[in-house]
C-alpha cells in the first residue's frame, strides 16, 4: 500500500484478496498444459478455505480494489 501511495498519490487501496496458489500453478498458468478441470476445481475450492494469512504467502495472483481519491 505504501509503495502504491508513493507511486500514485491519487490512488488508494480498498482491499487486496490473494488467490491462485496451487490451482493456478498446476494449470500451467497461461500455458496450454495442466491437470484435468475437476482436479483444478477441487484445488481452487481447497484454496478458498485456507486462512487469508496463509494465502498471502502462497498466492501467485491477487485481486486489488482501488479507489481514485
Amino acid at each position: 500500500k505504501e509503495a502504491l501511495a508513493e507511486a500514485c498519490p491519487g490512488i488508494r487501496v480498498i482491499s487486496v484478496r490473494p488467490f491462485g496458489a496451487l490451482a493456478y500453478a498446476l494449470t500451467g498458468g497461461f500455458q496450454g498444459w495442466g491437470l484435468p478441470a475437476p482436479l483444478i476445481s477441487a484445488l481452487a475450492r481447497f484454496e478458498g478455505i485456507l486462512p487469508r494469512a496463509l494465502m498471502q504467502h502462497m498466492a501467485l495472483r491477487a485481486l486489488f480494489v482501488l479507489e481514485k481519491c
